[in-house]
Parts: C-alpha cells; sequence; structure tokens
C-alpha cells in the first residue's frame, strides 16, 4: 500500500506563509517600544496570521482524509518500530536537553521562578529517561506511549506560568503567541500518547495532523521569524530583538518600564517541540502497517483495525 503525503504539504506550505507573515507583522507592524501592533495595523495582522494558522488546521484535517486512504490510514502504533521508532526517541531526547536548557536560564534571571525551574528540570529527567528506552526498545507498548502525556502535562504549567507572569497577554503579540504554541504543544503531545498508547480512536490520527499541523506552522513560524528579523531587520528594529529573557529583564527594569521592550525568541523548548510534533507527523507518513491477512470484513471496511 502506497504511502500518500498531502498533509505533510499541507503542514510545510502552511508553515511557510505563516512565517511570512509573522515577520511582515514584526517588521512593518509592531512598536518596538511598547511590543503593541500598530493599531492601523493590528486587525489586518491578526486576520492574516491567525487565519493562516486556522486555514492549516482544516487543510491538514482535509488532507488527512485522503490520506487516510493509503497506509495512513491502516497504520497503528505497533507498527512503529526500528528507525521509525528512533527518530521519535531522538527527539523526545532533543525536548529533554530543551528543558534542561530552559532551567538552566530560568536560575540566571533577575527574578527566577522556582516553581518553573523545577517543573523544566522533572520534565527533562522524565523525557530522558523515556528518550533512552525507546532508542533501547525501538517499539511503542501502551505504558511507553503514555509516558508521553507527561509532555502534555509540561506544556501546560509553562502556559500557567505564562499567565502569571505576564500582566498582559492577548495585547501583546509576542506573549500571545507563546500562550497558544503552549496549548497546541500540550493537545498534540497528548493527542501522540493516545495513540502511541493504543488507546486511539477512529478520528485520534486526523486529529492529531490537524492540531499537530497548525503546531507546527504557529511554534516554527513566530521562533523563525523573530530569529530572521533579529539578523536582517533595519537595526532600528533588530537591536530590540534578543535571544535572552535576562537581556530582556534586565533591559525593562534599566528603562522602568517606560518603553523598556524588547522581543524575546520563542523558548528552545517550545521550538523543539514544535519540530517534534513534526518529526512524530513525519514518521506517521513514512511508517507502513506490516502486513496482516486480509478477511472479508477489512476488506469490506478498510478502516477496520483504525486506531
Amino acid at each position: 500500500m502506497k504511502n500518500s503525503k498531502t498533509t505533510l504539504i499541507v503542514t510545510a506550505i502552511g508553515t511557510v506563509l505563516c512565517t511570512i507573515a509573522r515577520l511582515y507583522s514584526i517588521v512593518a507592524c509592531t512598536d518596538m517600544n511598547t511590543g503593541f501592533y500598530y493599531y492601523e495595523s493590528e486587525l489586518l495582522c491578526n486576520i492574516i496570521y491567525f487565519g493562516l494558522i486556522a486555514l492549516t488546521l482544516v487543510g491538514a484535517l482535509i488532507a488527512t482524509r485522503f490520506d487516510k486512504k493509503n497506509a495512513f490510514g491502516g497504520l497503528k502504533a505497533s507498527d512503529i518500530t526500528g528507525g521509525k521508532a528512533a527518530v521519535i526517541g531522538f527527539g523526545t531526547l532533543i525536548l529533554a536537553l530543551c528543558a534542561v536548557y530552559e532551567g538552566m536560564g530560568e536560575a540566571k534571571q533577575l527574578t527566577p521562578s522556582s516553581m518553573l525551574m523545577i517543573v523544566d528540570y522533572v520534565f527533562a529527567g522524565v523525557f530522558a529517561v523515556l528518550a533512552f528506552v525507546v532508542l533501547y526498545k525501538k517499539e511503542f507498548k501502551p505504558g511507553l506511549g503514555f509516558c508521553y502525556s507527561a509532555g502534555g502535562a509540561y506544556f501546560i504549567m509553562r502556559g500557567i506560568y505564562c499567565f502569571n507572569n505576564r500582566m498582559v497577554i492577548a495585547s501583546v503579540p509576542e506573549y500571545l503567541i507563546e500562550v497558544l504554541c503552549l496549548v497546541g504543544g500540550a493537545v498534540s503531545i497528548m493527542m501522540i500518547a493516545r495513540f502511541l498508547s493504543g488507546n486511539g480512536e477512529k478520528f485520534t490520527k486526523n486529529a492529531l495532523c490537524g492540531w499537530g499541523a497548525s503546531t507546527v506552522a504557529l511554534t516554527l513560524s513566530s521562533g523563525l521569524a523573530a530569529i530572521l528579523a533579529d539578523l536582517f531587520a533595519p537595526e532600528e528594529i533588530s537591536s530590540r530583538i534578543t535571544p535572552s529573557v535576562y537581556e530582556a529583564e534586565l533591559y525593562r527594569q534599566t528603562h522602568f518600564g517606560i518603553d523598556g521592550y524588547m522581543m524575546v525568541y520563542l523558548p528552545y523548548v517550545d521550538i523543539a517541540m514544535g519540530l517534534f510534533v513534526a518529526a512524530v507527523m513525519i514518521v506517521l507518513f513514512f511508517a507502513k502497517p506490516k502486513n496482516e491477512p486480509e478477511t472479508a470484513e477489512t476488506a469490506e471496511n478498510p478502516e477496520t483495525g483504525e486506531n
């Protein structure tokens, strides 16, 4: 049975378009003194960027209906073995390393959060162990797949921290996008855990790909756009973009909060989460179901046995 990859194409196109839209909104529409959009640009930028995110989600859901008629439709968690399981294992390890990096970075802040550091280190430990188990076994059993739900809990807790730490969320695009990335990541990883644990239902893979595509587009576009703006935008814009949360916090403190905004790169663990979700989706569309003897029931209904 052939592999169809329409969903991956939709995800890639959506990510590229969202990156262009987010880069435009940073360079042309953002007041780098406050972090707000210019009033006349706010509605248009939100419609374009979040509209493209929504279109990516809907497009991926539609594409999965076509891909489901091919190898993707009959894929189960037990079919993810060998090198394909190793890809997920390495992605898990990268997530763990990025969580450690975020925890170490938090310890260096002017006002570090003990809660966030503990969450980062605990998650890093859990996912490091999980990564080595996956790399050793190169297959997924229900208990092992269920352990990935810890990732959903981790990103939910980071989202709670964002709400507690930011006085303004919806009005500053950078903060709103970060929270939405965490929400999308939590849902996507929970869907991945459900599939890998063998507890998926008829539309689990469809939902995973829909949420996954929008999460990939959201995280990678916002991460790439900030980096590109920092590297190539005019000095008055790039000088207000930094990879360091400490530098942004120090800048705000030294300016007493008056025009003290600096845009910070999306946290590396969030970007790693987007790449991890993308890697899982790629595995789903390159893996093939194990050959099973065809019965009269499966011949009549090819979706029998769907996770």
